[in-house]
């Protein structure tokens, strides 16, 4: 039987990026020398992220490689930036973990922004069914 993928959301794959490998960002940030890239890109293990999160590794790899980072990656002064670089150094399968933890609170706050709107109108419609059940 095929082991099934889940198919989640940007956000979800960010959130569980910032939350999994923020302990590793911070030692390596608090490095007092090194490469400064070394302080930027984190690298992951497919494996262990795909597998946390419900999700096939080639599916998490492909959306990670071809969509986030095509879509979040950028280039400024002819130097490109990457959300996901297959290789950084001698590291593979590297975050650049500062970006990746902006979209997953850019994406946060954009869920609340939306959610809250939501929760104020539903809570209208019910005080007001409650309120005619009551009048009747």
């Amino acid at each position: 039987m095929p082991v099934k993928s889940k198919n989640r959301s940007d956000m979800a794959i960010l959130v569980e990026m910032y939350e999994m490998y923020l302990p590793t960002f911070l030692e390596r940030a608090n490095r007092p020398n090194g490469n400064p890239q070394d302080k930027v890109y984190v690298p992951i293990d497919v494996d262990v992220l795909a597998k946390k999160l419900s999700m096939n590794r080639d599916v998490l790899w492909g959306r990670l490689y071809y969509h986030l980072d095509q879509k979040h990656g950028y280039e400024r002064d002819g130097a490109k930036t990457h959300l996901f670089a297959k290789q950084v150094g001698t590291e593979h399968h590297c975050i650049n973990f500062p970006l990746v933890s902006a979209l997953a609170a850019e994406r946060e706050h954009e869920l609340r922004r939306y959610l809250l709107p939501v929760v104020i109108a539903m809570s209208g419609v019910i005080l007001s069914v409650l309120v005619n059940l009551i009048k009747h």
